[in-house]
């Protein structure tokens, strides 16, 4: 079936298409010799030991014909019960319903001086009004969007003196719907936009040891409470601050053990305080308490249900659900969470 004309559409009449996964990927600069090794010694055998969130569905594209390619990018609307899914190497958006059947979708158009061109889409979050808040590879500004891909208005990153030309790295949704974006200043810099898609408020991260800021996720919960993953960390790869950029706690080492890390590149936080973290080099997502102590994890490497091909991204629900998203895989899978999580 194919998709209607997107300005023939309204919300109600979105149509359900078919799914269906894949694509090759590309590792980049960060996997070294080293890391492929420590991620071969490190990554768990056993994909589903006893009391493993169960998988309740899988996501791989719009039709049997048009797949996911290369996508990167994940969030959950818990107020539609909708899936958002950043379908880089298709340069759009796909919409999924709870049941992971795509219905929706729109490309998304870039300018290049005076000529329009597609974008790469790399991540997403959806507040409550249903504005699509998007980040491009293509460009450095914020594309905040209406549902149906339409723009709204743009948001740049501010310029600081003696930076290069700064960009949008990360998204989350914070409790009070305002969206906060990690930089990629060589320190730890997060911004706050409030409703009216204002900049309101710039937050350094207290951030432990003197490397350069490599923020790869962040999320917020419902304190306010800061969390990001810092794969160029040698130590506290995983750090949690206050609302106010206050250094709180922090975990994970650069190391072997699964309470360590090669490369964190998600992380949610759940209404119990848990923390979901995904490693794309290990190729698990792996849960801890609030005290940063490993409980359990999922994953390891394939393609069969449970199992993860280079996972990208991953968002949640806040309590039953957990969604990741898969690069090489090109698909996403919906797990359910134990009742006792």
């Amino acid at each position: 079936m194919r998709f209607r004309k997107e300005n023939n559409i309204l919300p109600r009449e979105r149509q359900h298409l078919q799914v269906a996964p894949l694509v090759p990927i590309r590792l980049g600069r960060l996997l070294g010799a080293g890391i492929l090794v420590l991620a071969l010694l490190t990554t768990p055998s056993s994909v589903y030991p006893q009391g493993k969130p169960k998988v309740l569905y899988q996501s791989v594209g719009l039709s049997p014909g048009v797949r996911y390619s290369r996508p990167l990018g994940i969030f959950y609307d818990k107020n539609r019960r909708e899936c958002y899914v950043a379908d880089t190497g298709n340069h759009q958006v796909v919409v999924c319903d709870d049941n992971g059947t795509a219905f929706y979708r729109f490309l998304h158009r870039i300018t290049d001086g005076d000529k329009p061109t597609l974008g790469e889409p790399t991540g997403l979050v959806v507040d409550r009004s249903g504005r699509i808040f998007l980040l491009d590879g293509a460009v450095e500004f914020i594309d905040v969007l209406d549902h149906r891909g339409r723009r709204i208005q743009k948001v740049f990153p501010p310029v600081y003196d003696g930076e290069d030309p700064l960009r949008f790295k990360a998204l989350a949704l914070g409790p009070d719907e305002e969206v906060y974006a990690a930089l990629s200043s060589s320190i730890h810099t997060v911004v706050v936009i409030d409703s009216a898609l204002n900049i309101r408020r710039e937050i350094v991260l207290d951030a432990p040891g003197s490397q350069d800021a490599c923020i790869s996720a962040i999320a917020v919960d419902d304190s306010s409470n800061i969390y990001i993953t810092d794969p160029c960390a040698t130590e506290t790869m995983v750090q949690i601050y206050d609302a106010n950029g206050k250094f709180l706690s922090g975990f994970g080492e650069h190391s072997a053990g699964l309470e360590n890390f090669s490369f964190p590149a998600g992380i949610v936080v759940l209404a119990n305080g848990n923390m979901w973290v995904l490693d794309t080099i290990r190729q698990i997502a792996s849960c801890f308490s609030s005290d940063g102590e490993f409980i359990t994890y999922i994953g390891g490497r394939g393609n069969q249900p449970g199992a993860f091909d280079f996972p990208s991204a991953l968002t949640t629900d806040g309590f039953g659900l957990l969604f990741v998203l898969e690069r090489a895989g090109c698909r996403y899978q919906c797990f359910r969470l134990p009742e006792n999580e």
